[in-house]
């Protein structure tokens, strides 16, 4: 798990995976997925870091898993208010971060 400081606060919370979706004019969102959602949706992180790296076979049996987390999931930090994240797509994803693959930046996938 990383610890991951709450914006400005001094609140510190452990997660196990970190993702920061890019919007145009770079806008920036970042997410969060506790160890705690992701047994509530029984998915490893594996599983979830594959589908936001837009490498999960869509028949592969936690793609809906991950779709559904995805959908779900709100941001806890961005440069600017996002009232509508049903706009985020996954091939803005511009980085992943846990503790088992360190950080992988996606900046060079095509948009």
């Amino acid at each position: 798990m990383i610890k991951f400081k709450l914006g400005n606060s001094e609140n510190w919370i452990w997660v196990s995976v970190i993702y920061k979706v890019k919007q145009e004019l770079e806008e920036e969102e970042i997410f969060v997925c506790t160890p705690e959602l992701l047994d509530k949706y029984k998915l490893p992180v594996k599983k979830f870091v594959l589908f936001l790296q837009e490498s999960l076979d869509f028949d592969d049996p936690y793609y809906s898993v991950c779709y559904e987390l995805w959908a779900a999931n709100r941001g806890i930090n961005s440069k600017t208010r996002v009232i509508d994240s049903t706009n985020f797509k996954i091939s803005r994803v511009s980085q992943i971060t846990t503790k088992e693959t360190g950080e992988i930046n996606l900046d060079h996938k095509k948009k």
